[in-house]
């Protein structure tokens, strides 16, 4: 069997293993780029959000890590089907990271016995010496790799499978937690010579910025260079964190003011802070729930669903 033919069999292993099963995204994404390499295309970031994302020539992947974070969930789930179901397969794909390059690697059918292996050292007394140092490294981190192993056992804190997380952990899309970050604005107070640092519970957001400089041209204000995040933002995070990262998931870490729409469909978003931050989120908890609120005056109603 050449190859090409070995290239075929192992993607189309990957393909109806368990671990891919339902996974229609990573298929296509995985079918992208070993056609990709196929082709000898090289692949850029910007390259693939527009081609397989379909995004348009505006994408800045300083804002937007659909493709990265895409890229990560699927070097995951080829490490956890090499270790399940495809342990025994002799051609391998591999997606080095910090590259979106696929290539193929080939285990060889040859293997060396220990009584060889063994010869071999006696003829090289120094690597005698390095094998038995290295042996005794091997062991030691062994038993520390099984207390480590043990020791993350109790750790994992929920269940994939628990009925509030399990659409989080169970879906293909990755995790986004977005942190509610208040809106400032600076102005330029002559008392102080100095620009000050404004907060207005009736300014939320760019476009009610906008609104108030065209009713108040006189007035010299801008949007705040720098973020500010209420305590209890922050506070809410180590213990979200530490449960996802308990199953093995990354997510992805933004300010709640950066959401834009079509982040809504790319993401599954944890939001944490308060209703003055929700910016784009705002739009689902008023046409997908039957909560709705006000800001100022501060105001939170519930509306059943027969209403």
């Amino acid at each position: 069997m050449n190859n090409a033919d070995l290239q075929k069999e192992c993607i189309e292993k990957i393909f109806n293993s368990k671990e891919f099963s339902g996974s229609t995204t990573y298929k296509s994404y995985l079918r992208y780029l070993t056609d990709a390499a196929a082709a000898g295309k090289e692949l850029k970031e910007s390259t693939i959000a527009i081609d397989f994302f379909g995004k348009d020539a505006s994408f800045n992947p300083a804002e937007d890590t659909i493709v990265r974070s895409h890229t990560y969930k699927l070097r995951k789930k080829l490490e956890i089907y090499y270790l399940k179901e495809g342990k025994e397969d002799k051609c391998r794909l591999r997606i080095p990271k910090g590259h979106y390059e696929v290539k193929f690697v080939y285990l060889s059918d040859e293997k060396l016995t220990f009584s060889n292996f063994y010869a071999q050292l006696l003829q090289h007394k120094i690597y005698l010496l390095a094998f038995a140092l290295l042996s005794m490294v091997t062991v030691y981190l062994g038993i520390q790799n099984f207390r480590l192993g043990n020791t993350l056992e109790k750790y994992q804190i929920v269940d994939e499978r628990d009925p509030i997380w399990q659409d989080y952990l169970q879906s293909d899309l990755p995790i986004l937690i977005a942190v509610g970050d208040h809106f400032f604005f600076m102005e330029y107070g002559s008392d102080y010579d100095n620009l000050l640092a404004i907060r207005d519970g009736n300014i939320n957001s760019i476009e009610e910025l906008r609104d108030f400089n065209a009713k108040h041209p006189d007035r010299k204000i801008q949007p705040a260079d720098e973020p500010y995040f209420p305590y209890h933002s922050i506070w809410s995070l180590p213990p979200l964190l530490s449960l996802l990262y308990s199953v093995n998931e990354k997510p992805i870490l933004r300010r709640s003011s950066t959401i834009s729409p079509q982040m809504l469909n790319e993401y599954n978003i944890i939001f944490v802070g308060s209703i003055k931050t929700l910016y784009t989120l705002r739009h689902i908890i008023q046409t997908k729930s039957h909560f709705r609120y006000e800001i100022s005056p501060h105001k939170i109603e519930y509306l059943p669903p027969d209403t």
